[in-house]
């Protein structure tokens, strides 16, 4: 009789999954940081009006890791989340009730800043013509948590 391979333990597994993948949630807070900084320098060249990191409570309870400030004479705010991959941006998309309710942008350690910044302000412009168009959207999505 032929014996049954043993399996590897979970403590391996996760071990060989990080090393051959990283730590996913290290590298979510690296491009977060990251986008962060472009955004900021996207502030000095007067592209955007402000730049501010969510507060924790928005950031677990909308999943939103920053606030950006299109030029604009509305005053308004736009939320932005930062994820490190198309299918996790798309599985965040569709988990919630309104899809286009948080701008997320795909960023990756192997975009140069000017790409970042392409598609921070290609995320910003969607974000407005999804939420613009109906009345009082702007005024929900900007209300404090």
């Amino acid at each position: 009789m032929r014996e049954r391979p043993k399996l590897k333990s979970k403590q391996y597994l996760e071990t060989r999954f990080k090393e051959h993948f990283g730590d996913g949630r290290q590298k979510g807070l690296e491009n977060v940081s990251r986008a962060f900084m472009v955004a900021q320098t996207m502030v000095e060249e007067e592209i955007i009006m402000d730049v501010r990191r969510a507060s924790k409570k928005q950031n677990s309870i909308r999943g939103i890791d920053m606030w950006v400030y299109p030029l604009s004479d509305d005053g308004f705010r736009v939320p932005l989340q930062i994820k490190s991959s198309a299918k996790r941006a798309e599985d965040s998309r569709l988990k919630r009730e309104n899809p286009y309710e948080v701008a997320i942008v795909v960023i990756t350690e192997s975009l140069s800043d000017e790409e970042v910044k392409e598609r921070i302000m290609a995320n910003v412009r969607i974000w407005i013509s999804k939420n613009f168009g109906r009345a009082g959207m702007a005024e929900v999505v900007n209300a404090p948590v």
